[in-house]
């Protein structure tokens, strides 16, 4: 395919940073790196915006090395649009994944040798816009997947209960029968979370969401949306790479 400036296909307009749109913003390494990696998996087309905002080519993104804080993007069809943008100071990529208006800016690129073909390399954004999306972006949890989330409490007891879906920011769980006392914004200190092969490790849990349903058979579930609590980097890097393979699971099973 013909990635270059003349292509016909509609290319998503960049949205200059507002007050509005602020909020959408990411800042979190480990979120920016997973939507970067979205677009890389999903193929997706990405305009690249250079010389103010004047010029652009049509682009896709290669592949990211956080530990080396670089993305490599497809050079565009025309030498010169090419030698254009690796004279800008400032890069501007817009995409849309799944509905989902994607934003970032980086500084200047180069061009290099990738895989025996030329390639543009840039650092990774310091922020994102990420516009039409939740708080944090959860991936649900297979049924069958070998995940649970430890909770030990003076007030409730020891439980071991099953992970519904998990994002950066939190995850939910389900508890058997209905839980009274429990109170929103309350603090679980000491929880183990177990993501199967990927490991376990200590959280601290605050209750944000308190949902009792009732199932098919008669039998009350209790949904409870909790938030991570001064999580670990290191952690959070753990729930990415898991966050990555459920998505992956997910993508070859609709195919």
């Amino acid at each position: 395919m013909d990635f270059s400036e003349n292509s016909s296909v509609p290319q998503p307009q960049p949205i200059e940073s507002a007050d509005d749109s602020s909020r959408f913003l990411l800042h979190s390494k480990g979120e920016i790196n997973f939507v970067i990696r979205e677009l890389i998996d999903k193929g997706a087309l990405v305009t690249v915006y250079f010389q103010h905002n004047r010029e652009f080519i049509l682009s896709t993104l290669i592949d990211i090395n956080p530990e080396k804080n670089y993305l490599l993007f497809d050079v565009g069809g025309e030498a010169h649009s090419n030698e254009r943008l690796a004279a800008s100071e400032r890069l501007m990529f817009v995409a849309s994944v799944n509905g989902v208006k994607v934003q970032f800016v980086t500084g200047r690129a180069k061009m290099v040798r990738y895989r025996e073909r030329d390639t543009f390399i840039a650092a990774l954004p310091n922020d994102l816009l990420r516009l039409q999306r939740r708080e944090y972006f959860r991936v649900g949890i297979p049924f069958s997947a070998n995940t649970s989330c430890d909770i030990r409490s003076s007030r409730y007891g020891n439980h071991t209960l099953k992970l519904q879906d998990i994002s950066l920011g939190g995850i939910s769980i389900i508890a058997d029968g209905p839980l009274t006392g429990i109170k929103l914004g309350e603090k679980l200190d000491d929880c183990t979370l177990n993501l199967g092969e990927y490991g376990q490790f200590q959280v601290a849990l605050e209750i944000r969401r308190v949902a009792p349903t009732m199932q098919k058979n008669g039998v009350v579930q209790t949904y409870l949306g909790c938030q991570f609590v001064n999580l670990k980097p290191a952690y959070q890097n753990i729930i990415q790479r898991y966050l990555v393979h459920l998505q992956r699971e997910q993508n070859a099973l609709s195919r």
